[in-house]
């Protein structure tokens, strides 16, 4: 992001590639490239379509998104969503 933001929820959106979803997501917040510490969310791909992040509001300038699960396969996201709710 441009700049430091506050956030609370992540919306994966993996519509058109139902098949290339990953079993897993660790979620990380970062200020810097260097120092991701610990996710600061965990979450279950969802097969068919939206996979839905929440945790406790952080504040952060990047956003790493690491696929946690066993599939074999290439994966995809094609939209993001950064929100505070």
């Amino acid at each position: 992001m441009k700049q430091r933001q506050s956030f609370n929820k992540i919306v994966m959106d993996t519509v058109w590639a139902i098949y290339d979803t990953p079993a897993g997501y660790a979620i990380y917040v970062s200020d810097d490239t260097a120092n991701w510490g610990t996710p600061v969310a965990t979450v279950t791909g969802e097969r068919w379509g939206i996979t839905t992040a929440t945790f406790p509001t952080k504040t952060g300038r990047y956003i790493k998104i690491e696929q946690t699960g066993t599939k074999k396969q290439v994966w995809s996201l094609f939209e993001v969503d950064v929100l505070r709710m």
